[in-house]
C-alpha cells in the first residue's frame, strides 16, 4: 500500500541558549533598587524559540547558604533591563542573568554592588 509513497519528514531540535547574556552590569538606582543592564542574547544563540530572561540576586552574606539560591526576577524577551526593588541598604549583593526558551541557558558572571553607597 505504501511501496510508492514518499516520505520527506524533519525534525527540528531545541536546546537551551548557549550562551549568558552579554554585558551585564548593575548600578545603583534609589536608595534601595538597583538596575540591572544587559545586550540581548544574539539569535544564533538562542537555541529555539527565546522566551525571555531570569534575572538572580542573592545578598553576599547569605551567598555562602547552599540551601538559598536567591531571589529571580523574569522578564521578556524584549527587555534588556530589570529594577530590582526592596533591597538592604549598604548590603552587598550579586546579580546574575540567563535566557531561556523551554530550557534555562548558562549564566552569567556574577556581578556585585553595594546597594545604596551612591545616595
Amino acid at each position: 500500500m505504501f511501496e510508492n509513497c514518499l516520505f520527506l519528514g524533519f525534525f527540528l531540535t531545541f536546546s537551551a541558549p548557549s550562551m549568558a547574556p552579554p554585558n551585564v552590569r548593575v548600578d545603583n538606582y534609589h536608595q534601595n533598587s538597583v538596575i540591572v543592564r544587559f545586550d540581548p542574547l544574539p539569535e544564533s544563540q538562542h537555541g529555539g524559540d527565546l522566551k525571555g530572561y531570569n534575572v538572580y540576586y542573592i545578598r553576599e552574606k547569605d551567598h555562602y547558604d547552599y540551601d538559598y539560591q536567591g531571589e529571580k526576577v523574569s522578564i521578556g524577551l524584549s527587555d534588556t533591563h530589570a529594577i530590582i526593588h526592596g533591597l538592604e541598604v549598604m548590603e552587598k549583593y550579586y546579580v546574575w542573568v540567563s535566557a531561556f526558551n523551554s530550557e534555562e541557558g548558562p549564566p552569567s558572571e556574577p556581578q556585585s554592588i553595594v546597594v545604596g553607597r551612591a545616595f
